[in-house]
């Protein structure tokens, strides 16, 4: 009965509770807020295929409910749309015109390896039936009006990064493996407090 369903998502972008701001769209409306500028490498010549958290989120919805001879075993990419990541700085420079002044600088390295890729999203449209239409507009806008209602700035919270968070949780499972438990087992807590 098992339906196995691979949904290979661009980069993701907006809000969600745990933010990510270690992904490119993300990333730029931290720095636009925090400096009023955001910095593109490489030129900004480097393609990237993004996608919104919430069409992400109905993706696996539709995933469940389409028949099975559709999607069973399949693998589909799912992206919004392709951008090369300096077209990307100035859009969002643009939605928030009316916002905040934000300047876009680009660094150029030479030699130095980028990342960098398209996907084509025809195979996800031909089986789920439509293509995933969440812009990056009304994010960005979302986002920076939660900005200005204090949610989510505390920009250099580890759980906002994966690889700080991770790295984080590495090390505290090494200290709790040195330190011990730290809470009783329920059978000592009944102990302590008959103790107390």
């Amino acid at each position: 009965q098992f339906t196995p369903v691979f949904l290979r998502k661009g980069t993701v972008f907006g809000y969600s509770p745990r933010m990510r701001y270690d992904l490119v769209v993300n990333t730029f409306l931290r720095d636009a807020w925090t400096k009023g500028r955001v910095s593109v490498n490489g030129g900004g010549e480097m393609w990237r295929p993004l996608v919104s958290v919430e069409d992400a989120a109905d993706a696996y919805i539709h995933a469940i409910e389409l028949p099975k001879e559709r999607v069973h075993h399949k693998a589909f990419n799912l992206s919004h749309k392709n951008y090369r990541i300096l077209e990307l700085a100035h859009w969002i420079k643009h939605v928030l015109r009316d916002k905040r002044q934000i300047d876009v600088d680009v660094a150029y390295a030479p030699g130095q390896p980028l990342r960098s890729y398209q996907v084509s999203g025809e195979r996800f449209t031909e089986a789920f039936g439509y293509t995933p239409g969440h812009g990056i507009a009304d994010a960005v806008l979302r986002i920076w009006a939660n900005f200005e209602q204090g949610i989510a700035t505390d920009f250099e919270n580890p759980e906002y990064y994966n690889i700080r968070w991770l790295t984080l949780l590495d090390q505290m499972q090494s200290r709790l493996k040195r330190m011990g438990k730290l809470f009783p087992e329920p059978k000592d807590v009944s102990r302590l407090i008959s103790a107390a």
